[in-house]
């Protein structure tokens, strides 16, 4: 997973579209609790988000408008221990793959 959003952050880190955000997430739970992250308290406040699909994303540091951003905050949550935290895509308030923001036209490949 990692490798595929450092080769996307590579080709199209620094693309801003209106509706698109990207968000570290560290965890999905269909009926979240209170889960707690001590060892991330450094890396910004966690979230929960609930999404179209019913699932509850916990990210943590906010949005970022550049998928760079949050790559390279992703690597500090790793860091930090919670070795499953990933970049997640929000577009419009529904989560998409990397994929789909080419498909979209939202990532287009360099010339």
């Amino acid at each position: 997973m990692q490798a595929k959003v450092q080769k996307y952050a590579e080709m199209y880190g620094d693309i801003v579209s209106s509706g698109l955000e990207f968000r570290v997430q560290v965890a999905a739970y269909k009926y979240p609790k209170n889960y707690k992250y001590p060892h991330l308290k450094a890396y910004g406040k966690v979230e929960q988000l609930l999404l179209e699909d019913g699932i509850t994303r916990i990210t943590i540091g906010g949005a970022f408008l550049k998928l760079n951003e949050a790559f390279e905050h992703n690597k500090k949550v790793i860091k930090a221990g919670q070795t499953d935290a990933f970049v997640t895509a929000i577009y419009n308030g529904r989560r998409v793959y990397l994929e789909e923001l080419e498909a979209l036209g939202i990532f287009t490949k360099p010339q």
